[in-house]
């Protein structure tokens, strides 16, 4: 077996889902900043909003949609376990802190993994309009 083995599904598409998935966090995040939002310590001493939560389903339930049989792993929910070779790694709202205090440096962020290697990701910064994504053999993007 190669060092990193090529997975046997398209990146692009894969990344053509993290778009979408992003372009919906991206409005339930506004959303929450214009109606408001709760929070609370966890016990690490981080926070955690009920935004977090909301984006973590909704990131949860597209991937589950397009790539059923994937594994998830997210900040704030449960590890999703489908004896799968991919793993979807989830932070709803990186930066929680900064979000809670209307702070424009967070960002949501969400990678797949191929037998343990990143092969695909994305960290959309919403408030200062910045998307970046990459791909193994597809190079590197800002904003499309």
């Amino acid at each position: 077996m190669p060092l990193h083995p090529t997975p046997p599904i398209s990146l692009k598409e894969s990344l053509s889902v993290m778009l979408e998935i992003l372009d919906a966090t991206r409005t339930l995040i506004r959303k929450a900043l214009i109606k408001g939002f709760s929070f609370r310590s966890k016990p690490d001493h981080s926070y955690v909003t009920d935004v977090d939560i909301r984006v973590e389903k909704e990131i949860r339930k597209r991937i589950k949609k397009a790539f059923p049989s994937h594994n998830i792993l997210g900040e704030e929910l449960s590890f999703e376990n489908h004896r799968s070779d991919f793993l979807w790694v989830i932070d709803p709202i990186d930066g929680t802190h900064s979000f809670k205090n209307r702070i424009p440096l967070y960002g949501t962020m969400i990678s797949l993994c191929f037998h343990g290697n990143p092969v695909a990701g994305a960290i959309d910064l919403p408030e200062i309009n910045r998307c970046f994504t990459g791909a193994r053999g597809l190079g590197t993007r800002l904003n499309g």
